[in-house]
């Protein structure tokens, strides 16, 4: 046989095994040695005749991506009004090096196969039509994120409908902190600057740092459970060089939860200066107040809101790396996803862990919470039974900030682990002062998690009582 000719064959042969396994689901499921054996060939071969086989790969993960986003997109949230929005400040990838310009769309791949009279029977597509959004945008959505490629041509595709769908998709990262760090240079320059509430989660300053943005804060303070501070207190540090202000809510550490009424205000903050509202929401399935919990995504603000999102505080999964950016700015979308693209993708086997978490865990999800509120009751009412300990009661996450009658509690906390013992035993704390920039705040404040079960508990808040009482008399 003519060499051509078996080159020909070699094509048509890779292509059945590699349709047949897309339709089996298995594709994004075998590594590369795998995929040639079921072909038939040589890894050599397969990349020979199929030099975009990577590109197979990438499309799948979105596949994977589209299904978790599916699961957590909500009625209403998801609606672009067309407009151009605010333009990012991230000069690099906006105007130089290879990744410029247009985000780069998935390139059409012959083997991804799909059905255009099925569409409207794929469970995503009834998801977003119950959304609000048409019916052309939602038979997009489900071409791109279920086969990972445009089935249609430049010239045929329903680009109005692809603009609508485009707004829905949301990048999905390495993490929650992978999405911190990359909204941070999505937004903002080297030298512009971020509004954040201290005491504040402290990675927020790691990752403004390796970004460039100078950080400015506003207290919050433990008298009055760590409420969002008043409005003139966020203007008195905003400058010209202001481009975001930062909320963790819930927060960490203080579990504090903001209102209705004080989202509103930021909201109008924001407007009034142009500016980015960044919300850290992985916490937010853990809410324990009678009022109504309000997402940034709910503020109508659509241009200037972005989500923070993870699974790793939801279904216990910090090793998983899961993150997402929700935004319906494109201009931020189209940036963030040229980090995306220079890293490659989030771990595939963490997606598929994330996709199972999200399925079928309702009642999971109600226990941890019925659980964790229990906790907090018990561990509260405990510590402030502790003379000369205060902790404000926490609205949500699973942490506290409490005060302890210590003059320095990372000293405190130092010598409890190098000094203390009760039974062989010892508590570790985390000295909040590491949570405040400024470095006068927090001296004689612990931050603590009441993620143990109540024994542990129990028994953690014997070991604080024994502590503070042999710290307090000890010969210095």
């Amino acid at each position: 046989m003519p060499q051509y000719a078996r080159s020909l064959r070699a094509r048509r042969d890779i292509k059945e095994a590699l349709v047949e396994l897309l339709r089996s689901k298995q594709l994004d499921q075998i590594g590369m040695s795998e995929l040639a054996r079921t072909a038939q060939v040589s890894r050599n071969t397969l990349y020979k005749h199929y030099p975009n086989i990577a590109q197979v790969y990438e499309d799948m993960v979105r596949d994977f991506s589209g299904r978790i986003f599916t699961q957590l997109a909500q009625p209403g949230l998801c609606k672009h009004d067309g407009s151009d929005g605010k333009r990012p400040f991230c000069e690099l990838m906006r105007n130089a090096g290879p990744y410029a310009g247009v985000v780069r769309e998935p390139r059409f791949i012959e083997l991804l196969l799909a059905d255009e009279a099925t569409l409207e029977t794929h469970p995503t597509y009834a998801k977003l039509v119950a959304a609000g959004h048409s019916s052309s945008a939602a038979r997009e959505l489900v071409k791109f994120h279920t086969y990972g490629c445009f089935m249609a041509s430049q010239s045929t595709r329903d680009d109005e409908a692809w603009a609508e769908a485009r707004c829905l998709i949301d990048a999905f990262v390495q993490g929650g902190s992978e999405a911190i760090l990359l909204t941070f240079l999505a937004c903002m320059n080297p030298g512009d600057e971020m509004i954040m509430v201290e005491p504040g989660y402290a990675n927020y300053i790691s990752f403004a740092v390796t970004a460039g943005i100078v950080v400015k804060t506003v207290t919050s303070y433990i008298e009055d459970g760590f409420k969002l501070p008043p409005m003139e207190a966020f203007e008195e540090v905003i400058t010209p060089k202001t481009r975001a202000i930062l909320l963790c809510n819930p927060g960490n550490p203080t579990g504090a939860v903001y209102s209705p009424e004080d989202l509103k205000k930021i909201k109008e903050l924001v407007l009034k200066y142009d500016l980015y509202l960044i919300s850290d929401e992985v916490y937010r399935e853990f809410v324990y107040t009678d009022e109504p919990y309000v997402s940034v995504m709910s503020l109508g603000i659509p241009e200037n809101a972005i989500l923070i999102d993870s699974v790793s505080k939801r279904y216990s999964e910090c090793g998983i790396r899961i993150g997402m950016i929700v935004t319906h700015n494109r201009l931020v979308y189209d940036t963030v996803m040229k980090y995306c693209q220079a890293r490659l993708s989030p771990p595939l086997l963490g997606q598929i862990v994330a996709e199972a978490s999200i399925e079928g865990t309702e009642e999971y999800s109600r226990e941890c919470y019925s659980e964790y509120k229990s906790r907090r009751d018990f561990f509260i009412k405990g510590l402030n039974s502790i003379p000369g300990v205060y902790s404000p009661m926490p609205h949500g996450a699973f942490y506290t900030v409490a005060s302890l009658p210590v003059a320095d509690a990372e000293d405190f906390c130092r010598w409890c682990l190098t000094d203390f013992r009760m039974d062989g035993e010892t508590v570790m704390m985390a000295p909040a002062a590491g949570f405040y920039r400024n470095p006068d705040l927090g001296r004689n404040q612990v931050r603590l998690a009441y993620v143990l079960c109540r024994e542990d508990l129990q028994r953690s808040l014997m070991l604080i009582r024994g502590a503070l009482k042999a710290y307090n008399h000890r010969e210095v």
